[in-house]
């Protein structure tokens, strides 16, 4: 009776310390704004919280909200080695927003063909695979609650569920799908919807915006503010 009675205790210990676990992973905080900005140091197969952190995304969704209103990454904490540029050394053939009376919803950057693509932030890869005019593309969820989109590739390396660190190559430049020349269509999105990469990405210098990266659920859209902050001088 005795030890029927320390295996029921046993399991409602095991029971309790699962739930809580998984409520924080889940990114359960009771915070208004949320921020990604201390985690990083990511494996392949788990996170490492390296501070005490309100949030970690839930890699099953891709809605970083949690019932939230406000959603805010601040880039200025990603550390050099926590990021990569998609294609190095491009120029950009045609940028986010309205072309040719049609909605563009991402940013289109070229070099040459067969040019490396990299994965811009640690994640996981959630398609790979032809798409419609996209031709070749890959969707990748980040922890930090973004989805980046990479498409009219010529050759893809990535699958469905593989874990990817920032700066590994995904894929290979082309021009699949709906496109007239080989390049990378890249695009930046939060909660499904699309916004400019130029909130995250200086493309002249390669490097992050320096700033605070503030997203506010409207309900039915995203609105994006990139508040920038005013870099120290180095002594």
């Amino acid at each position: 009776m005795k030890d029927l009675s320390f295996v029921l205790v046993f399991m409602a210990y095991v029971s309790f310390v699962y739930a809580d676990v998984h409520r924080a992973f889940a990114g359960h905080a009771d915070k208004e704004s949320l921020t990604i900005a201390d985690v990083w140091g990511t494996s392949r197969d788990t996170l490492k919280v390296v501070k005490d952190t309100t949030f970690v995304m839930n890699m099953s969704t891709n809605n970083p909200f949690n019932g939230k209103r406000h959603f805010v990454i601040n880039l200025t904490e990603i550390p050099d080695t926590s990021y990569c540029y998609p294609l190095h050394n491009a120029k950009i053939i045609s940028d986010y927003g309205s072309r040719r009376g049609r909605s563009h919803t991402g940013v289109d950057i070229k070099t040459h063909p067969n040019d490396s693509i990299h994965a811009v932030f640690d994640g996981v890869v959630v398609m790979s695979c032809p798409y419609y005019g996209y031709g070749n593309c890959i969707t990748i969820r980040h922890y930090n609650g973004l989805e980046t989109l990479y498409s009219h590739n010529s050759k893809n390396f990535v699958r469905k569920g593989d874990s990817v660190r920032a700066g590994d190559v995904i894929a290979l430049t082309g021009r699949t799908g709906r496109a007239t020349t080989e390049h990378l269509h890249f695009e930046c999105r939060i909660k499904g919807y699309h916004f400019d990469p130029k909130c995250v990405f200086n493309h002249s210098t390669e490097e992050l915006r320096h700033g605070l990266l503030k997203f506010t659920d409207k309900r039915g859209r995203v609105e994006v503010k990139l508040e920038e902050i005013e870099k120290a001088e180095s002594l």
